[in-house]
């Protein structure tokens, strides 16, 4: 269970003073086919954790999930970030034989 927070330049200004308050972040840098699949497995994980309907304008992680059903990251360390997060729930991954 996690919770995706999606950054773009606009979002990090305004998020800044909250993001500076937690400990530890990390930044993972990726790229080519890491990047590819990290882009198609937050989605997956995300709908794996959705509990709310969809709206016609979402995106692939869609915001019409922002802040809905938390739990635990509703405590008041995340409690300013929460309303720009989307649930998820990660699940190991198996590879198949075939």
């Amino acid at each position: 269970d996690t919770c995706i927070l999606p950054l773009s330049p606009s979002l990090v200004d305004r998020l800044k003073p909250h993001l500076q308050n937690v400990e530890p972040i990390a930044n993972i840098i990726t790229e080519g086919d890491e990047l590819a699949a990290w882009k198609s497995l937050l989605v997956i994980f995300v709908e794996r954790g959705r509990a709310w309907k969809h709206q016609a304008s979402c995106d692939p992680i869609c915001t019409c999930g922002n802040g809905l059903a938390l739990g635990s990251f509703s405590k008041s360390l995340w409690k300013d970030l929460a309303p720009h997060v989307t649930r998820a729930a990660i699940s190991p991954l198996f590879a198949v034989s075939w």
